[in-house]
């Protein structure tokens, strides 16, 4: 059940919310454990035992690991069992059983779950005398299907901090700006130029031009980041309606001055994860630089093969991991004086990222190396160039949208006006307006059956 679909907006949403509201405070996380197994019941109804066996097992070691603190070798060897199940239910039901798209989560959920097990034994975490924080933690419903990963000891109701019931308010008011504004992101945006993107990728072995190549990959490197990036905005609004705070998953990635930067502003809670529970462990950059070379190799190996074990996406993270490794090792482009330069590198960084989008795209490798090689030959097709040209005729709009809207417009724009108050509230007022008609028209979008599955459902 997408966030997106008719059956969560006007069913199971309205509900969820009503019997959060209505019932005692002590016992809103267990309706919320119930809502969100009734959820996962909906969206994967052959996968829910499962899941519950997967939720008991992981609470299990995690309590055992918590409660008996003196017995380090038990506490490890729970540790590393858990772990071990986690890696292993992924592993077979991602790299050996087709079925993982119908096992909506698996993916955010081992992350989240290891997480759990390694922040209790580490004791970064105290533990409630009740596990049902514990099951809400790994199963809420708003976060199941693409994360953000969020972390155990962030996962706390916003009330114990804040108990103002004008401030409750305001982050529930926030909580659903947050997820309208997510979901014009991906019906209006995203899931338009999925058209685009389907269409030129579904032809790209075929004659084309090198205009239509470039627009597909264009359009498809924002079509993920309005996916994705929408896709967090619903989740951590959601996340806010219902009391919690949610960790930011994007900060303007195509804001990016280097590689590395860059993945510091996209996916965050992942490249977070990565760092935590991976990098660091192994030495991180507190090592000779030929262990940093390696160190930073399994992060990304093992992030191409957490989106996927084939071969595009296996050299889509070794690509990475070599510009970084070179940005890490030689210090550019922060050691560039030369504005010339730094703008140079600039321009080369989302060259790269763009060309990596569609690796992360293509079905194959070889897939992916004809399309980047159509990308720097220039050739001519006179019907490819006719069609690119019907494309952003048709979709133009969108596409400008698309462009300015990745970048911090709005905010510069609220920075700026501010202080100003007359001005601020008429801009806030136009603001909303827009808003609120960008979603009734996604709505429109929605109930046409113009909207498709997020893309990391698939992850």
């Amino acid at each position: 059940m997408s966030f997106t679909s008719i059956s969560f907006l006007f069913g199971f949403l309205p509900i969820a919310l009503l019997v959060y509201n209505v019932i005692r405070e002590e016992l809103r996380e267990i309706a919320l454990v119930v809502l969100s197994l009734i959820f996962y019941a909906i969206a994967a109804r052959e996968f829910l035992i499962l899941f519950v066996i997967s939720i008991i097992v992981n609470v299990l070691c995690g309590r055992f690991i918590y409660f008996i603190k003196k017995q380090i070798g038990l506490k490890k060897f729970l540790l590393f069992a858990g772990i071990i199940y986690n890696i292993g239910l992924l592993t077979y039901f991602k790299y050996f059983d087709c079925r993982i798209s119908s096992f909506i989560g698996i993916s955010f959920f081992t992350f989240k779950a290891i997480s759990y097990l390694c922040d209790v034994y580490g004791e970064k975490v105290a533990l409630n005398n009740s596990p049902i924080h514990d099951i809400f933690f790994l199963c809420f419903f708003a976060q199941i299907q693409s994360g953000p990963l969020s972390r155990y000891e962030n996962m706390k109701p916003i009330e114990s901090v804040v108990r103002e019931k004008k401030q409750m308010f305001n982050s529930f008011a926030e909580g659903t700006y947050r997820f309208i504004r997510g979901f014009c992101k991906k019906v209006l945006i995203a899931d338009v130029l999925a058209n685009i993107v389907n269409e030129v990728f579904s032809t790209a072995n075929a004659d084309i031009s090198f205009r239509l190549v470039w627009l597909g990959s264009i359009c498809f490197s924002l079509q993920l980041f309005f996916d994705f990036a929408g896709y967090s905005d619903m989740a951590i609004g959601l996340t806010r309606m219902f009391g919690y705070e949610c960790p930011e998953n994007f900060e303007y990635p195509f804001m990016t001055q280097s590689v590395s930067e860059f993945w510091r502003k996209w996916h965050i809670t992942l490249g977070a994860w990565f760092r935590d529970y991976i990098y660091i462990p192994m030495g991180g950059s507190r090592v000779n630089k030929r262990r940093v070379l390696l160190n930073l190799f399994v992060v990304w190996l093992l992030t191409g093969i957490w989106h996927g074990a084939t071969a595009n996406f296996i050299a889509w993270g070794i690509g990475y991991f070599v510009v970084i490794a070179f940005e890490k090792i030689s210090g550019y482009p922060l050691k560039f004086k030369n504005m010339i330069m730094k703008f140079i590198y600039r321009v080369g960084t989302i060259l790269f990222i763009n060309f990596q989008f569609v690796i992360f795209r293509s079905q194959s490798i070889t897939q992916a190396i004809g399309y980047i090689k159509s990308m720097l030959m220039y050739s001519s097709n006179s019907l490819a160039d006719a069609r690119c040209s019907f494309l952003l005729r048709d979709y133009g709009i969108f596409i400008l949208a698309a462009i300015i809207f990745c970048f911090p417009i709005v905010p510069f724009i609220e920075k700026r006006i501010v202080k100003k108050r007359v001005i601020y509230e008429v801009w806030q007022t136009v603001h909303m307006i827009c808003l609120g008609a960008g979603f009734l028209w996604a709505i429109s979008f929605v109930v046409a059956g113009a909207n498709n599955p997020f893309m990391y459902a698939n992850f």
